[in-house]
């Protein structure tokens, strides 16, 4: 099944580096965010109250931080 997956972030936020690489590595298509330079991003985060990155929009669920097991379990 392919999920359908957004990954916010920022340039300088190492776990947000690798959140991408493991989104990468697993082979997993996904479409990014950068909160720093879209605005239209950062709204849809702080809209949600959601103030931290990386954040992973994962079809219904959210996940705010790198949580491998929780991805894991989301994914598979």
């Amino acid at each position: 099944m392919e999920h359908q997956i957004t990954l916010y972030t920022t340039t300088s936020c190492p776990h947000c580096a690798t959140a991408r690489t493991y989104l990468k590595d697993a082979g997993y298509p996904f479409e990014e965010k950068n909160v720093k330079d879209d605005l239209d991003a950062r709204y849809e985060l702080i809209s949600k109250r959601i103030l931290g990155v990386p954040t992973f929009f994962i079809d219904d669920e959210i996940v705010v931080g790198f949580n491998r097991r929780k991805l894991e379990k989301l994914l598979t």
